[in-house]
């Protein structure tokens, strides 16, 4: 069963403010661990809460989907 997962991401493709909008928007479901890696780049680490661990896959899925339509929506409003 898939309990977390990790990506590195390109600011300039996911916003910052993209991000955090993801990362609210699931803080019920997961935790996250974020990482600096220059100016334009960070590792995300999602991991889900124990409570929720049945729906992992889902839920992960469901973030990256969530992430890239923000992300989509927050270019197209800057």
């Amino acid at each position: 069963m898939l309990k977390s997962n990790t990506r590195r991401l390109d600011n300039t493709l996911y916003p910052k403010k993209a991000v955090a909008e993801a990362r609210m928007a699931y803080r019920d479901y997961c935790d996250f661990l974020i990482k600096k890696h220059g100016n334009d780049h960070v590792t995300l680490t999602i991991s889900i809460k124990s409570n929720y661990s049945e729906h992992s896959r889902q839920i992960i899925l469901e973030f990256w989907n969530y992430l890239l339509d923000t992300s989509c929506q927050v270019k197209i409003e800057d």
